[in-house]
């Protein structure tokens, strides 16, 4: 992470905005994933203690432990996801780099060749293309992991006691 920084901070065109978005987005999803890791396991924990209290009806414990289990299994595949997402973030951060690094080689290539060389000015074109998709991906995976959050972020405030 520092090494990624000190270089963010440099003098360096890359890594940039894209790159840091995807390392925020990357962190965000992990973080989001502990979140449901936490929840499931409060929920795990609080069925247990259901289980050792001696007064609850054992109908009552059943519908419990069916409502605890469902949303283990929502917490357990939102983790999962998170850490999906988490990764696929993670490989854009060296892909946005790479894509704008691809963009300074083919305008160094215009500047050695002349002006109006077509071939050249549509390999700009296409590389700026190229570079702008990483960033368009980082946006939708970021709002993936949003949207995902939110789906079950009542759950979670119960679960968690907020």
């Amino acid at each position: 992470m520092k090494d990624f920084l000190d270089k963010l901070a440099s003098d360096s065109p890359t890594p940039g905005g894209g790159s840091a978005s995807a390392a925020s987005g990357a962190m965000g999803a992990a973080l989001l994933s502990m979140v449901y890791s936490i929840s499931r396991k409060k929920i795990i924990n609080s069925l247990n203690k259901l289980k050792k209290n001696k007064s609850i009806k054992s109908k009552d414990l059943l519908r419990e432990q069916e409502t605890q289990d469902i949303l283990v299994e929502k917490f357990n595949k939102s983790a999962d996801e998170a850490k999906r997402v988490m990764s696929k973030l993670l490989l854009l951060v060296d892909e946005d780099a790479k894509a704008y690094e691809n963009v300074l080689r083919e305008i160094r290539k215009l500047k050695k060749v002349k002006i109006d060389d077509k071939k050249v000015k549509r390999d700009i074109q296409e590389a700026y293309k190229n570079a702008a998709e990483v960033p368009f991906q980082i946006a939708k995976l970021c709002y993936k992991i949003l949207r995902y959050s939110k789906n079950l972020t009542d759950k979670i405030n119960n679960v968690m006691g907020f």
